[in-house]
């Protein structure tokens, strides 16, 4: 929808269409929630720029689907903006 409120406004899945202008085309995908005693997550919280400071440097290589391994980056994190000439996130 937005940056701010990331939700697909239209969803296609395995050829058919699961949302569609903000509506469910999919009943099964229906959950009745309160049957569950589940109720939305609220966190009261804030992030500072104390906060992004990364103590190391360690990293995950993602290999394949399954398979990682740790890696050490080298990319300076004490700045305001990271550089975009590299593939790391």
């Amino acid at each position: 929808e937005s940056k701010e409120n990331p939700v697909p406004i239209s969803v296609i899945a395995k050829g058919k269409w699961v949302k569609r202008d903000g509506i469910n085309k999919n009943e099964s995908l229906q959950i009745d929630w309160s049957k569950f005693k589940v109720t939305p997550l609220l966190l009261n919280w804030s992030i500072e720029k104390e906060d992004m400071i990364f103590s190391h440097k360690m990293g995950i290589h993602l290999l394949n689907n399954v398979i990682t391994k740790p890696y050490t980056s080298e990319i300076d994190l004490n700045c305001d903006e990271l550089s975009l000439d590299h593939d790391e996130c």
